[in-house]
C-alpha cells in the first residue's frame, strides 16, 4: 500500500485491522532539479570533514554527506555529488533523499550509520500519533535546499523542530505500509485502526 502525503507532509493510514503490526516506510523519489541544494559548498564542508580540518557536527549531515550508503565520508562521495552538481546524473546511489524516524535517539552521534529508515508499530489497538520523520537531502550538508518555485530553505522551514538540529520539518513524501488498508489525507500523523479516529491527534508541523 502507498499514497502520498499532503502538502504539509502529513499522513494518515485508516482502516487498519486491530492488533495489527505495521510499518511505515517514506521515500521521495524525484526533486527539480535533482542537484537542488548541493553545491560546491557542500563539497569544501565533506573535504574538510574527510581531512579532519571541521568535522560536521550533526549526525543528520554525516548521513546527508554519505550520498553512496558506504557508512563512511570519503573522496568517492565528493565525486558522485561532483557529477550531481555538473548534471551528469540525476540520482544517487541511495536515491535523493534518506528518513530518519524524528524520535530516534543515535547511540553515538558520530557513527549514525545505522540509524533505521522506517517506524514499526505492534498491536495496534488505538490511534497511534506522532510517526514523524526527519527528512535528509543527500549531499545538501549545509541545510541549503529549497522547495521547487522559491520556497524556504530547510534552515528557514521550521514548525515545532528543524532537521539539522536534531528535529524535525516536513515534505511531501511517499509513505508505504506491507498491509491492507487505505491512504486518507489528514493534519493528523500516524497510523488509525478505523476511520472515527483518523482526525485524533495534534496537528503535524
Amino acid at each position: 500500500l502507498s499514497g502520498l502525503t499532503g502538502g504539509d507532509g502529513s499522513y494518515v493510514v485508516s482502516n487498519l485491522t486491530p492488533g495489527g503490526t505495521y510499518c511505515v516506510t517514506p521515500g521521495k523519489s524525484d526533486d527539480t532539479a535533482p542537484a537542488r541544494g548541493v553545491t560546491s559548498l557542500d563539497l569544501a564542508l565533506i573535504q574538510a570533514q574527510i581531512l579532519g580540518l571541521r568535522p560536521l557536527d550533526s549526525p543528520y549531515k554525516l548521513l546527508a554527506a554519505d550520498v553512496n550508503g558506504s557508512g563512511t565520508i570519503t573522496s568517492s562521495d565528493l565525486a558522485l555529488m561532483q557529477r550531481l552538481i555538473l548534471g551528469l546524473t540525476n540520482s544517487l546511489p541511495l536515491g535523493l533523499w534518506r528518513f530518519v524516524p524524528a524520535d530516534y535517539v543515535f547511540p553515538d552521534p558520530r557513527n549514525p550509520w545505522d540509524a533505521p529508515s522506517n517506524i514499526w508499530t505492534t498491536n495496534l489497538l488505538v490511534d497511534a500519533t506522532g510517526r514523524n520523520f526527519v527528512a535528509i537531502k543527500l549531499g545538501d550538508v549545509n541545510n541549503s535546499w529549497t522547495a521547487p518555485g522559491g520556497g524556504q530553505t530547510l534552515a528557514a522551514k521550521r514548525a515545532e523542530k528543524a532537521a539539522f538540529e536534531g528535529r524535525v520539518w516536513s515534505t511531501p513524501v511517499f509513505c508505504r505500509s506491507p498491509t491492507r488498508g487505505r491512504w486518507k489525507r489528514s493534519r493528523a500523523t500516524g497510523l488509525s485502526s478505523d476511520d472515527h479516529g483518523a482526525n485524533k491527534g495534534p496537528p503535524a508541523r
